[in-house]
C-alpha cells in the first residue's frame, strides 16, 4: 500500500538491502507490466514478490489481483542454482482472513495453481476449498453463529493448508520459545498486556432511542436475518440508468441493475456508517443525500438530465479511498457522460425521487431538532476521567479512531472547547504533510533524543490504521466501532507493538444503549439489524458481533493474535531436544526403515486424535488402528491412519505429530496382531488412486468453468493449424497453464476469449495471421516455460505411478481399555 512505501525504504536502507529491491505501491503494478515504462523493472526481472498486506489482494476478479498474479507467476529472467524460473512469492498479512475462507484461498493462487498446487496431500486446491466454503456459507448464514462448529471448520482448514505454508509467530509462540525469550530479555524487549476492549455505553433518551431505532429502519431497510424489508429508503437518485425507457441508452451503460445497485449500496452503507459514527456526520450526508435528490429534481424540471454512472467504486475501495473519499466523488460525478430529457425515463421515476426525498427531509428535520449529543458528552466525561490518566495511560498520549472526516472535525471542536488543544488531526488528505509529525510525536521506535512532545491526542480515519506506529500510547479510542474486525486488530496493532514502554494497552469501544426495557429492545433491536446489514454484505466477520456472548464475541479480535502455533511449538520441542541430548537426537534421526512399535490405545487422549467429522467433532478410535508413514522415490512421504474398521485416511503432520507425541517414560508394547495386515493395507492405500493424484492431479474438465472450458477450446484450435512443432507446443503449454488454474478465469482465460470474439470473423480463412497475432498481442506477454509442461494432466492422460514405495514407521495400537 502507497502509506507503507517510507517504512519499506527505511527498514531496507536500516539493513543495507535497498539496492537489491524495487518497492511499487498497490496502484502501480500495471506500470511493471507496461514495458515500455522504463521507471520499473520487466516482470520477469524480479526474483522474488513481497507483497504487503496481501488480505488487499483477497477478491480473485479485479484489476489489482489479476495484474500481481501475472507478475507473480510469469518465469524470471534469471533461473536459480536448479534450473527452475518460477519466482518466490512472499505474502505478509497479520489479517489473511477478512470474510470467508476464499480470502485465503485467493491469496494461495497468487503463487499455486488451483488445480496442481504443490501443497502435499491438497493438489486440486479448488476442489478442497469447495466443501469449506460451502460450509461456512451455511454457518455464517444461521441466525444464531455457531462459534464450536466455525472454529472447528478453520481448524481443519489451519491443519491442511494454513500451517504447511504460513511462517507464524504469536506472541505466545515467543515466550514459549526459551531462545527467543532470552533474546527478548537480552534487548530489553517486552509485550504488553492487552486487557479485552472495554465497552463505553453512551445513554440514548427516550426521544432519541425511538428516532435512533426510526432511522436504521429508513436507511438501511433490513430486518434481523438480513432480510430486505418495505418501507425504507431506495437511493433512486442513484439509479437513474435503471429507470431509463429506450432499451439503446441502457445498453450503453451495460447492466444497469448490477451499476445502479452498487451505487446505491455504497450510499446505503456510506449513511450507515455515519450513523454509527457521530450525529454530526450522520446529519451532514443526510444533508448531501436530499441536497442530491433536490439537484436532480431541478433536473426534472429543466428537462435536461445529466447522467455519469461510470464511477469504479470497486476500483476505488481496492485502492483503499474511504467512504468519505468516495462520497465525494460521487457527488462531484456529475459530469455530462450523457444528457437525457424527462421523457427518456420512465413516468413514475420523478415521482419516486419526490417521495423519497419527502422521506429525507422529514427525517433531516427530527435530526436537526437534536441538540445534544450523549456520545459526545460521554466522550469528554471519559477523556477527563479515564483516558487521559495516570493509572490508565501513564504516557498522556491518547489514539482516537473514526471512519468520518465530520466525526473527526467535531471530536477535535469538542477537545478544544474543554481547553484540550495538543490534538493532532489526521484524513487522507493530509496524511503525508504529517507523516513526520506523526512519527516524532508517537512512534516509540524513533530514537528517545528525537521524541517531540506537541501532541498528547491523535484523532485519525482509518489511514492510520496500517503501516504507522503510535505505541508511545497505549490507549486506543474507537469512537465508531468497525464491524470488520480485521480493521479493528490493525488499529490495536498501532499501539500494541514490540518497542512500547507501556505495560497495559487499554482498548475502548463506544456503543449505544439506552435505559428503560422498551428503549432498551428498541436499540438492541436495530443494533441487530444493522449487524445484519454489515453481515449481508460483506462487511463482517460475524464471529465478532456486538451481541455475541462475552468470551467468544464482543469484538475480542485479540484473542486470535494470541494463538499458538502448534507446528512451532513440535520445532521448538525437536529443536531444544536436539541440543539437550544430541546422542539420543543422533540415535533417533538414524533408526532404518519400518521401525515400528506397539502402544496402549489410551496414550492418545480423545483431544489428540484426528476428527472425521467436523460438524460433531467425532474423532478417530484408536483401538485397533495403525498409522503409518510411507514414501517413494518421487513422493516425499504420507502419513496414513488405517483404523481397525473401514478405509484408510490420509493425515496431515499436525494431526500425526499429536498421536505419534508421548511421555518419555511411556513403555513401548508388543505389536498387536493385527499390525503386519494393517502395514499392508496403508502400503495399497499409498500406491491407489488417490495418492497418486496427489503426485500428478488429474482434473476433470467438469472443474474448469466456462470461461475456462471456452478458451481452451480456442487453443485447441490453434493447436491444430499451428504451422510449427515450437507454436504447437508452445499453445499446449497455455492449455495446460489454463487447466492446472494457474491465472484465474478473468485474467488469461477471459483474454483470450475476448481475442477470438474479435477476430471470430477472419477464421477460418485468415488462420495464421490470427494466430502470430494472438502470440504478439497476449501469449507472449505470458511468457511461459517449458518448465509449465509439468502442469495439471486432464483426464485422458493417466497419472504416473509411484516409484520404490517405502515404509518408513508405523505405529500400531491396542484395543481401547
Amino acid at each position: 500500500p502507497p502509506a507503507l512505501v517510507t517504512n519499506w525504504q527505511r527498514t531496507a536502507r536500516d539493513f543495507q538491502v535497498e539496492n537489491h529491491f524495487q518497492f511499487i505501491t498497490n496502484g502501480s503494478l500495471h506500470r511493471v507490466l507496461n514495458e515500455e515504462n522504463y521507471d520499473y523493472h520487466n516482470a520477469d526481472q524480479y526474483d522474488l514478490v513481497v507483497v504487503d498486506e496481501s488480505h488487499k489482494f483477497r477478491n480473485d476478479y479485479t484489476g489489482m489481483y489479476l495484474e500481481l498474479q501475472e507478475i507473480c507467476k510469469r518465469p524470471r529472467a534469471r533461473r536459480a542454482d536448479n534450473g527452475d524460473d518460477r519466482k518466490k512469492v512472499l505474502l505478509v498479512s497479520a489479517t489473511p482472513l477478512n470474510n470467508s475462507p476464499a480470502d485465503i484461498e485467493n491469496q494461495l493462487y497468487l503463487f499455486q495453481d488451483r488445480r496442481n498446487s504443490t501443497l502435499k496431500g491438497v493438489r486440486n486446491l479448488q476442489e478442497y476449498f469447495k466443501p469449506i466454503k460451502d460450509k461456512y456459507k451455511k454457518l455464517s448464514a444461521e441466525k444464531k453463529l455457531n462459534i464450536p462448529k466455525l472454529k472447528a471448520l478453520f481448524a481443519q482448514l489451519r491443519n491442511d493448508v494454513i500451517e504447511p505454508l504460513v511462517i507464524r509467530r504469536t506472541r505466545k509462540d515467543i515466550e514459549n520459545n526459551p531462545e527467543y525469550l532470552a533474546d527478548l530479555k537480552e534487548q530489553g524487549i517486552k509485550f504488553p498486556k492487552q486487557r479485552e476492549p472495554i465497552a463505553v455505553d453512551y445513554l440514548l433518551d427516550d426521544d432519541l432511542a425511538k428516532l435512533f431505532a426510526d432511522t436504521v429502519a429508513l436507511v438501511s431497510p433490513f430486518d434481523e436475518d438480513g432480510n430486505k424489508v418495505a418501507g425504507g429508503l431506495e437511493y433512486y437518485r442513484y439509479r437513474a440508468i435503471e429507470h431509463l425507457v429506450k432499451e439503446e441508452d441502457r445498453k450503453q451503460y451495460g447492466s444497469v441493475e448490477s451499476i445502479s445497485d452498487r451505487l446505491a449500496s455504497i450510499m446505503r452503507t456510506l449513511l450507515v456508517k455515519r450513523l454509527e459514527s457521530s450525529f454530526c456526520a450522520f446529519r451532514g450526508s443526510l444533508s448531501r443525500l436530499n441536497k442530491a435528490i433536490g439537484n436532480m429534481l431541478t433536473m426534472f424540471d429543466n428537462d435536461r438530465i445529466f447522467v455519469a454512472p461510470d464511477l469504479d467504486v470497486n476500483k476505488l475501495l481496492e485502492e483503499g479511498y474511504s467512504y468519505d473519499e468516495i462520497e465525494q466523488k460521487i457527488n462531484e460525478k456529475a459530469g455530462n457522460n450523457r444528457e437525457f430529457k424527462a421523457a427518456d425515463f420512465d413516468k413514475d421515476f420523478a415521482n419516486l425521487l419526490r417521495t423519497e426525498q419527502k422521506k429525507v427531509v422529514a427525517l433531516l428535520k427530527r435530526w436537526q431538532s437534536v441538540h445534544h449529543d450523549p456520545k459526545l458528552d460521554e466522550f469528554i466525561h471519559r477523556i477527563k476521567n479515564t483516558f487521559l490518566t495516570k493509572k490508565t495511560n501513564p504516557s498522556g498520549k491518547l489514539v482516537i479512531f473514526t471512519e468520518s472526516t465530520e466525526t473527526a472535525g467535531d471530536l477535535v471542536a469538542c477537545l478544544q472547547e474543554h481547553h484540550y488543544d495538543r490534538v493532532l488531526s489526521v484524513n487522507a488528505s493530509n496524511r503525508k504533510s504529517l507523516q513526520q509529525t506523526i512519527r516524532d510525536n508517537f512512534d516509540a521506535n524513533l530514537a528517545e533524543d528525537k521524541w517531540a512532545d506537541d501532541y498528547d491526542i491523535v484523532i485519525t480515519t482509518e489511514v492510520l490504521a496500517e503501516g504507522v506506529n503510535l505505541h508511545r500510547s497505549s490507549v486506543i479510542v474507537n469512537y465508531d466501532v468497525p464491524w470488520n474486525a480485521t480493521r479493528l486488530m490493525q488499529r490495536i496493532g498501532r499501539v500494541n507493538r514490540i518497542g512500547t514502554r507501556a505495560n497495559e494497552v487499554f482498548v475502548y469501544n463506544f456503543y449505544p444503549s439506552a435505559e428503560g426495557d422498551v428503549q432498551i429492545t428498541l436499540v438492541n433491536k436495530a443494533l441487530r439489524k444493522l449487524q445484519a446489514f454489515h453481515s449481508a454484505f460483506g462487511e463482517d466477520n460475524k464471529i465478532f458481533s456486538v451481541l455475541e456472548e462475552v468470551g467468544e464475541g464482543k469484538l475480542f479480535g485479540s484473542r486470535i493474535q494470541q494463538e499458538e502455533s502448534e507446528t512451532e511449538k513440535y520445532l521448538t520441542f525437536l529443536r531444544q531436544f536436539k541440543r539437550e541430548h544430541p546422542k539420543r537426537f543422533k540415535e533417533i534421526a538414524n533408526l532404518p526403515h519400518k521401525a515400528r512399535c506397539g502402544r496402549a490405545a489410551d496414550q492418545v487422549p480423545p483431544e489428540r486424535r484426528p476428527v472425521y467429522d467436523v460438524d460433531s467433532q467425532a474423532t478417530y478410535p484408536m483401538g485397533g488402528a495403525s498409522v503409518a508413514y510411507f514414501k517413494a522415490d518421487n513422493h516425499p512421504g504420507t502419513f496414513s491412519l488405517v483404523p481397525a474398521t473401514g478405509q484408510p485416511v490420509e493425515l496431515t503432520f499436525l494431526e500425526s505429530a499429536r498421536i505419534f507425541e508421548a511421555a518419555q517414560a511411556e513403555k513401548a508394547l508388543p505389536l498387536p496382531a493385527q499390525h503386519h495386515q494393517q502395514t499392508l493395507r496403508g502400503l495399497e492405500f499409498f500406491l491407489s488412486e488417490k495418492v497418486q493424484q496427489n503426485i500428478r492431479q488429474t482434473v476433470n474438465k467438469k472443474q474448469l468453468n466456462n470461461t475456462e472450458n471456452a478458451a481452451l477450446k480456442y487453443l485447441q484450435l490453434m493447436v491444430k493449424e499451428a504451422p510449427t512443432a515450437q507454436k504447437r507446443n508452445a499453445l499446449q503449454r497455455f492449455r495446460k497453464a489454463i487447466e492446472a488454474g494457474k491465472f484465474a478465469a478473468q485474467g488469461l482465460p477471459k483474454e483470450v476469449n475476448e481475442f477470438f470474439a474479435a477476430h471470430h470473423p477472419l477464421l477460418p480463412a485468415q488462420i495464421p495471421a490470427v494466430l502470430e497475432k494472438l502470440f504478439t498481442s497476449i501469449l507472449d506477454r505470458y511468457a511461459l516455460s517449458g518448465d509449465d509442461d509439468d502442469a495439471a494432466p486432464t483426464d485422458d492422460r493417466a497419472p504416473r505411478p509411484i516409484i520404490n514405495p517405502t515404509i518408513v514407521l508405523t505405529v500400531s495400537f491396542g484395543a481401547e481399555s
